[in-house]
């Protein structure tokens, strides 16, 4: 069964889809609550829970608070703890797996480019490949493809609500984090 909890960040409503203790699909960006929920679709056969979680020793409330308060940490001063939180993984081949592996590698505050990150995963000359898995990326912030920017100057693209807007609001936020240490 998919457990689904939604709650407000200073980045916007966030939602999580999660089974056991590891991630399946997040999301985040959107301005209202209702917005978020949109992207569910049909809900039969799922727990949504908003805000805060009842308190209980069950182990899907206590991940999911866990979540929330690394998703928080992050939004309020861009300390990545997201990084070590579970994911399901999304891949299907082993070229997917790698670049997913690859991308959540990138410290908060850096940049890689699709050309780098190919190289990393072991596909050099696979840059476009690697834009096509980063755009369809279910796991955004998780697998942090904002991290991620074409050769040369721009940001490139960002499927996040409010698009390329968010993407360098996030890498300003990673930044402002290294400063501060």
């Amino acid at each position: 069964m998919d457990w689904h909890h939604l709650f407000e960040t200073e980045l916007g409503w966030v939602r999580l889809t999660y089974r056991g203790e590891a991630i399946a699909r997040s999301g985040f960006g959107w301005t209202e609550r209702d917005e978020a929920l949109s992207g569910l679709g049909a809900t039969n056969d799922v727990e949504i829970r908003f805000d805060r979680l009842p308190r209980s020793s069950e182990g899907r409330y206590r991940f999911a608070e866990a979540c929330r308060e690394a998703f928080d940490t992050y939004a309020a001063n861009g300390d990545d703890r997201l990084q070590q939180l579970p994911i399901i993984e999304p891949a299907r081949t082993e070229f997917q797996r790698a670049v997913i592996l690859a991308c959540r590698a990138i410290p908060a505050g850096e940049t890689m480019t699709y050309g780098e990150l190919a190289t990393v995963a072991g596909s050099p000359g696979a840059s476009r490949a690697v834009g096509n898995q980063m755009a369809r990326n279910p796991l955004p912030l998780l697998v942090p493809c904002h991290r991620v920017v074409p050769t040369g100057r721009g940001l490139g693209g960002f499927s996040a609500p409010q698009g390329v807007a968010m993407k360098r609001r996030l890498l300003e936020l990673e930044s402002q984090r290294l400063v501060l240490r």
